[in-house]
């Protein structure tokens, strides 16, 4: 009896040692809005372009490479690439500073987002490229830091892998009449998505 109590406390120990804050409703709530504010704000005050939509700032790319117009090109480009080095830069500190034990490498990420935004905010609209480019750079680390929900695959910045995933799970539990595939699909489309149509 002792040993089954102690093997149930060790499996409890386990369970909470796996629980990361980084994947609570809550703050995928924060990020939710966040992402989805910082894409309405690169669009709507900084000349059109998407902050966590680079599939959009590709397309607009490719509109104005045809057209010939080079200097809208390097507007939809850089933000584009600027993506790219922000998840290249959220992994090399995830290597760098998994480890540390006194601020978890998460937060490092969070603090460097803020403060990435906060200078944006007072760039001038002639600086708007520049806004853009920091903007798209802080997105992508919070993209490639934030992946889970719940225990689930989520995007923190972009609804539609989520709508994706939800829809997936939502279609096995049809087939399936499993409780957890519908409890899977309503964590995917009604808690991010959802806040991300609020933002």
């Amino acid at each position: 009896r002792l040993s089954l109590v102690g093997s149930e406390m060790c499996i409890r120990d386990s369970h909470k040692a796996h629980k990361q804050m980084s994947e609570a409703f809550l703050t995928a709530a924060f990020l939710s809005v966040s992402g989805g504010l910082q894409d309405a704000y690169t669009y709507l005050c900084r000349g059109g372009v998407f902050a966590n939509a680079q599939t959009g700032n590709i397309v607009l790319f490719s509109a104005y490479l045809f057209e010939g117009a080079w200097d809208h090109c390097l507007r939809y480009l850089i933000p584009v690439l600027s993506f790219m080095a922000g998840i290249f830069a959220a992994e090399c500190i995830h290597r760098r500073f998994k480890h540390m034990e006194k601020v978890h490498w998460r937060q490092l990420i969070i603090l460097a987002e803020i403060a990435v935004l906060f200078a944006v905010g007072f760039m001038p609209q002639s600086l708007n490229t520049v806004a853009n480019s920091l903007v798209s750079f802080s997105c992508a680390m919070q993209l490639q830091t934030f992946r889970k929900v719940r225990g689930h695959a989520y995007a923190s910045t972009m609804c539609i892998g989520n709508m994706r995933s939800g829809t997936e799970a939502l279609c096995a539990y049809f087939h399936t009449h499993e409780p957890e595939a519908l409890r899977l699909s309503l964590i995917h489309i009604s808690e991010p998505t959802r806040l991300r149509r609020i933002s």
